[in-house]
């Protein structure tokens, strides 16, 4: 027979790293639960289970299991409410409980059987792990119900998760960080002929910066409507939700295109700086050409080269803007797949849910 957590798992998909802590504890309460129900309606299939406990008249622990019914010396015990304990005590009172007709209650999860102690038949709740295929002296009609409603809690537990990963990360948009464009220069060409070189024709500022829009939306509510299991109602958060995440894919697009156009505009600029760069020291070097003085013929070679190594770093900062717009054309692609991700497997995964609960239902309802 396939173990627990395999057939949690012909639900909900294959793990690749299963919370088998959590699987236990989901299947604990499940068969919990079946225990309950089954004890609700006095049914006989439970009866098949069941132990006796002693009541010495100081009342037995029960937080480990569901008392079913009582008797004294086999005679059998009517519960009362906990209200009912001082009539039943009372000598005087016609509540009051004889050996032919014994009571039993429950206080501070103690059960108590009156007059004098009793026995208390007792069906011990189960601690159930992932591992395991069958559970000792637990009724097998109630696997289904078990593993349903493990099911049931893992899926949400799935769906939680995603919620978390993939929507609370959004805040995280990983925006490169922008090229610093070169400093300034400063040439240091001193004659009355340097009026006629335009060196501030090669000056350049400004920077490039994406500023990416914020997500607005409140993956918290799904969140917390799964971790208090209302499905019907995490399913209405998660289609506010899905508009939300919608918008903000198109205010990514959105900013992305703009920045694309910045960019473009932005590079032309700077490629008429670096024209304006080669030019200069094209005319600087036709100048040193024809003059005849050495040592100004050397100062204009070296203004020459300045002005070179400056056009080069204008190129690489060109060539850095250039690799900055694809890295946010990465992320942003990194962002919508995390969105398309998000919208495909939550609405997938919700419908399971909804179909998981109706068949649990279904599951407890038969028992």
């Amino acid at each position: 027979m396939a173990t627990f957590q395999a057939r949690i798992e012909d639900h909900v998909g294959t793990l690749a790293s299963a919370d088998t802590t959590f699987m236990a504890d989901v299947l604990t309460a499940g068969a919990r639960l079946v225990i309950d129900r089954l004890a609700d309606k006095s049914s006989d299939k439970i009866e098949l289970y069941a132990v006796e406990k002693s009541d010495g008249g100081s009342g037995e622990g029960i937080t480990a299991g569901r008392i079913i019914s009582a008797h004294k010396n086999y005679q059998p015990a009517r519960r009362i409410p906990i209200e009912m304990k001082a009539r039943a005590l009372d000598a005087n009172s016609i509540h009051y409980a004889l050996a032919t007709d014994p009571v039993w209650f429950i206080e501070m999860n103690n059960g108590y059987v009156l007059p004098g102690g009793g026995t208390l038949r007792y069906i011990p709740y189960p601690t159930v792990t992932s591992g395991l295929s069958i559970i000792e002296k637990y009724p097998p009609e109630g696997y289904d119900a078990m593993i349903l409603y493990a099911s049931v809690r893992y899926m949400m537990r799935i769906l939680s998760d995603l919620t978390t990963s993939t929507i609370g990360g959004l805040s995280g948009f990983s925006s490169p960080l922008s090229p610093a464009p070169p400093a300034l220069p400063s040439f240091t060409y001193v004659n009355a002929s340097a009026a006629i070189v335009g060196l501030a024709e090669i000056t350049f500022t400004g920077t490039l910066t994406f500023t990416p829009p914020v997500f607005g939306g409140a993956y918290i509510n799904i969140k917390a409507a799964l971790g208090n299991q209302d499905v019907e109602l995490a399913m209405g958060y998660n289609s506010e939700l899905q508009a939300q995440l919608s918008q903000y894919s198109q205010d990514i697009q959105n900013a992305v295109a703009k920045f694309q156009e910045d960019l473009q505009e932005y590079q032309s600029g700077l490629q008429i700086k670096i024209e304006n760069a080669r030019l200069e020291s094209q005319k600087l070097s036709q100048q040193a050409q024809i003059i005849t003085d050495v040592n100004l013929q050397n100062a204009i070679n070296s203004l020459n080269e300045q002005v070179q190594e400056y056009q080069a770093l204008l190129g690489k900062y060109q060539i850095d803007t250039g690799i900055y717009g694809n890295q946010i054309q990465k992320e942003s692609l990194r962002i919508q797949s995390l969105l398309s991700q998000y919208q495909l497997m939550s609405t997938n995964y919700l419908q399971i849910l909804e179909n998981l609960k109706k068949e649990f239902q279904s599951a407890l309802e038969s028992l």
